[in-house]
């Protein structure tokens, strides 16, 4: 009979993996890879290779990741996130500006986006501050303060790029993590009180005028159908004249008639 790998090997570890996710993944981001190739009109070099081999390149990480010991991610969660504060401090200054926005840092041969490595570590920092802290104390001052930092100084300096989707992500996940943890349903309801009164003063105030266009926009596509409302209202004729079933791989009109013009990324599907 064959020995049992120590669970503390690689192989025991590769063994013990739950496989089914990164199969699902992997199928999941081979669609991904297939549907920028239709969207390309059956080009390669468009964006269908560099997604497959971020997607390879991803899904090794992600093993890598699953091997390494919890241990290791709790005592770097703190380093991590002051390295990605330091680096959306370093995008105010030093940042390069694409597209009006100025949100990527240029190392040399590397350019980089320090608000995505955020995602992650206002996470693992969130998840380290509540490990540490006494389930009394979540709802006291010093639980509630601690984790607004973790969660709103990155926020604002995401916006302050601007990039407004990003920093709403950041801000939902905290949220989620913040509710998981158990905070009081007072606490809770005081800062929805909050956000009634501040949200719509934010809108007037704290946006630039092309976000809350695009606010706008969502809310009513007809308000500009050869402007803002361009790309929305595109989508829904792709979207309506495929169907349930679609025109099929690489039969997509929109895209293939360049009425979308990007068509490979937020309105891949038309």
């Amino acid at each position: 009979m064959a020995r049992p790998l120590p669970s503390n090997s690689v192989f025991g570890k590769l063994a013990a993996l739950n496989w089914l996710l990164p199969l699902l993944l992997l199928l999941l981001g081979t669609i991904g890879v297939l549907t920028i190739y239709s969207a390309s009109g059956g080009t390669w070099h468009l964006g269908a290779a560099k997604h497959l081999i971020r997607l390879l390149v991803g899904l090794v990480f992600m093993i890598i990741i699953a091997l390494t010991d919890i241990r290791v991610w709790f005592s770097m969660a703190y380093p991590v996130f002051i390295l990605a504060v330091l680096l959306l401090i370093g995008v105010a200054f030093f940042g390069v500006t694409i597209n009006g926005s100025q949100r990527w840092l240029d190392l040399g041969p590397v350019r980089i986006q320090p608000s995505e490595l955020m995602k992650l570590a206002t996470v693992m920092a969130l998840a380290r501050f509540y490990h540490d802290l006494p389930a009394w104390r979540v709802s006291k001052p010093v639980g509630i303060f601690g984790a607004a930092v973790i969660v709103f100084l990155p926020a604002a300096l995401i916006l302050h790029e601007p990039d407004l989707g990003t920093a709403l992500m950041v801000v939902a996940t905290g949220i989620v993590m913040i509710f998981l943890a158990g905070i009081s349903w007072r606490i809770i309801l005081m800062a929805l009180g909050l956000a009634a009164v501040m949200v719509p003063a934010f809108f007037m105030f704290g946006l630039k005028d092309y976000q809350r266009e695009r606010i706008l926009t969502f809310l009513d596509p007809s308000r500009d159908p050869t402007g803002a409302s361009y790309h929305i209202i595109q989508s829904k004729i792709a979207l309506g004249s495929g169907g349930v079933s679609g025109k099929g791989f690489m039969q997509g009109t929109q895209s293939a008639l360049k009425y979308v013009p990007e068509n490979r990324t937020d309105f891949i599907f038309t």
